[in-house]
């Protein structure tokens, strides 16, 4: 099963966001996504997304990479994961 962050986009964007737009402003040329949902954010750049869309790990998801890193938070370099064994990421889609 894959991990589910349920915060709000808000309190992501107060959190987590804060860290990853700061690191993009500063000219990070390479960020890792993990297998890990964002249902709040993928509801937000994709209101019309399907369940098996919302709870996809950020690792397989168009809606996070494409939506939230390069469109929301204006990231333009290499996105990159770690394991393709976790049950995370397996949970999505066969390695």
């Amino acid at each position: 099963m894959t991990s589910i962050n349920s915060l709000s986009v808000e309190k992501w964007m107060e959190t987590y966001g804060m860290v990853y737009k700061r690191l993009i402003e500063d000219g990070a040329q390479t960020l890792m996504v993990g297998h890990i949902a964002l249902p709040e954010w993928v509801k937000k750049v994709h209101p019309d997304a399907t369940k098996k869309d919302i709870v996809a790990p950020a690792s397989l998801s168009k809606d996070i990479v494409t939506g939230l890193l390069r469109k929301e938070l204006g990231f333009n370099g290499l996105v990159s994961t770690d394991s393709s064994t976790m049950i995370g990421y397996m949970v999505g889609m066969p390695r």
